[in-house]
């Protein structure tokens, strides 16, 4: 176009320069606005994939501290069953009262035992009969009462009919 024609022969058309010129007008126009709006969508793609990667670091956040969060419900889970059964232990456990209070009950559960003991001593039948595996032998009872007795007495010996 710089150079003057009244005609330009583009392929088998034949254009005046007027025609020419609006069609590169039009042409041109297109261009520049599919220029702006490449560079538009290209805006726009650059911000939804600051997005994403601004989603995606929240979403990765989100899971270490789901993760931590896990963690701390476990050790809350572990530390209340560690009170429970410290709760379990301390029913059991004594403290200084109740220890001093079971220290006089063994005492006076000593003393009654050795007091039963005396008792039981003192109420053994003198002449009752032990109750031994041992074979008596009458002639040793025998002997044994005429040496304490001595033998001012003849045994008599007894039979039945």
């Amino acid at each position: 176009m710089r150079v003057r024609q009244v005609s330009y022969s583009i392929g088998d058309r034949e254009l005046s320069r007027g025609q020419l010129t609006d069609q590169m007008h039009q042409r041109f126009e297109r261009f520049k606005q599919g220029e702006l709006a490449v560079e538009t969508k290209t805006r726009l793609l650059e911000k939804r994939r600051d997005g994403l990667s601004a989603a995606l670091a929240m979403l990765d956040k989100m899971r270490h501290r789901k993760v931590e969060l896990e963690q701390k419900v476990e050790a809350l889970a572990a530390q209340s069953r560690l009170l429970k059964a410290s709760k379990i232990d301390a029913g059991i456990s004594i403290d200084g009262s109740g220890l001093s209070e079971a220290d006089q009950l063994l005492g006076q559960i000593e003393t009654r035992l050795a007091v039963a003991q005396r008792v039981l001593s003192h109420e053994q039948d003198a002449f009752a009969i032990p109750l031994h595996d041992d074979v008596v032998i009458e002639e040793n009872v025998i002997a044994a009462y005429d040496e304490h007795f001595g033998q001012k007495t003849e045994r008599l010996e007894l039979t039945s009919k």
